[in-house]
């Protein structure tokens, strides 16, 4: 049994370690790669050694890219991953990446240029923008992590490491202002049958996401003290259809509401009951026929059409929240206040996704101060400049 280096660049060492010969007569010769000095090589050549002759040096896994995904939702996806989230993330990692050059690459052999070409190929492919390139490099990162825990593949770092993340774009948040969400109410109001129009005032004027809208009971709303109790949302999971999970931020939340929207509710309401009979505290307030929830994708393509129809601004349900949150912000919430309604993890992404409203704010309150100077105390001033100016003698004039 002996062992020996060789170098094959600038700081690159092979190390082998002879073992004999296996039954068939094959040479048992493992090799690792190491970086570093000569010195710090012979030390890493030292420890291989020991390793092979204590019979604790295994084959590197020639686990594959695609492989290594899979695994990775299988296990942790199944256990920690939303439904909805791992149906996204399967979608990606195995629907987008993994049919790509990248998905057959030894991950012990993955490069910084295996995932750059990765994200071009994606982009050419797909068209996908740097903001959903962000999102893919996110969670294949996350994969990456995992997988270092994983005992057959003896990773001793994560690939992506030194993989500079895409850059997202930023985009101008479609919403609307004030009077367009009047107009846009009241042309549903008019010209839509009346779930739809109920449908659009939570949106706009309640700022929940489509799927939450869609998982509302009657129980879920508290007209006493104008709340909205956000518990669940409706998703669609692949194969099954339609099924109930809990909100994205995964915990419940309580919606501040203007007594308007509960108006609306209540008429709502009177009408179900004039054609189905008394609500229950368990039924859907956006219910199908048969009584089941609405469908969120449905939902947003009845809002496509109707918009065209009447000429309306190009404006999605979930621009509708945005809206929603514009109006709050420019009626004088705060960010706090702003971030619990809308339901977000942190304000720090409340801030992010609406820096360029409060921007605009702070210009409108600073403009408010505007008259200070050209205002009613500018002619008491001009009153008081016309009496003599007092002049202090040079002796009561200490000199610096």
């Amino acid at each position: 049994m002996s062992g020996h280096k060789v170098l094959r660049g600038k700081g690159v060492w092979t190390l082998f370690v002879s073992n004999g010969f296996d039954a068939n007569g094959n040479r048992i010769r493992p090799t690792r790669t190491f970086k570093g000095s000569e010195h710090a090589a012979d030390m890493e050549l030292s420890k291989f050694f020991a390793d092979v002759k204590r019979d604790e040096y295994e084959k590197p896994s020639k686990m594959i890219t695609k492989d290594l995904f899979r695994k990775w939702l299988d296990t942790y996806g199944k256990v920690n991953l939303k439904t909805s989230t791992q149906a996204t993330f399967e979608r990606y990692l195995i629907n987008r990446v993994a049919p790509m050059p990248i998905g057959t690459v030894q991950v012990k052999k993955l490069t910084t240029s295996d995932f750059y070409e990765l994200y071009g190929q994606l982009k050419e492919k797909y068209n996908y923008s740097g903001k959903t390139l962000l999102q893919i490099h996110r969670i294949m990162h996350s994969a990456f992590t995992e997988a270092l825990g994983w005992p057959e593949l003896k990773l001793r770092s994560n690939p992506m490491l030194g993989v500079k993340a895409p850059k997202a774009e930023i985009k101008a948040i479609k919403r609307l202002k004030d009077d367009e969400v009047s107009v846009f109410l009241n042309t549903a109001r008019k010209h839509s049958p009346e779930w739809f129009y109920v449908y659009l005032c939570v949106d706009f004027l309640g700022g929940l996401r489509r799927s939450e809208i869609c998982g509302l009971r009657w129980g879920d709303i508290r007209q006493d003290k104008k709340k909205i109790y956000v518990w669940r949302n409706v998703v669609r999971e692949k194969q099954k259809g339609l099924k109930y999970d809990t909100p994205k931020s995964g915990k419940y939340r309580v919606v501040s509401a203007p007594k308007d929207l509960f108006d609306v509710l209540e008429k709502w309401k009177l009408s179900l009951l004039n054609a189905k009979g008394p609500q229950k505290d368990d039924d859907l307030i956006f219910a199908t026929r048969t009584g089941k929830p609405k469908d969120p994708d449905e939902v947003s393509h009845y809002l496509k059409e109707f918009r065209e129809k009447h000429g309306l601004p190009d404006v999605t349900v979930h621009g509708g929240r945005h809206s929603n949150a514009t109006m709050l912000i420019n009626k004088g919430a705060t960010l706090k206040e702003v971030s619990s309604n809308l339901g977000h993890s942190t304000t720090q992404i409340t801030d992010a996704i609406y820096t360029e409203v409060w921007e605009e704010r702070k210009t409108s309150i600073a403009d408010s101060l505007n008259g200070i100077i050209t205002g009613p105390g500018a002619d008491e001033a001009k009153k008081k400049g016309n009496k003599k100016i007092v002049q202090f003698p040079p002796d009561r004039i200490k000199s610096s």
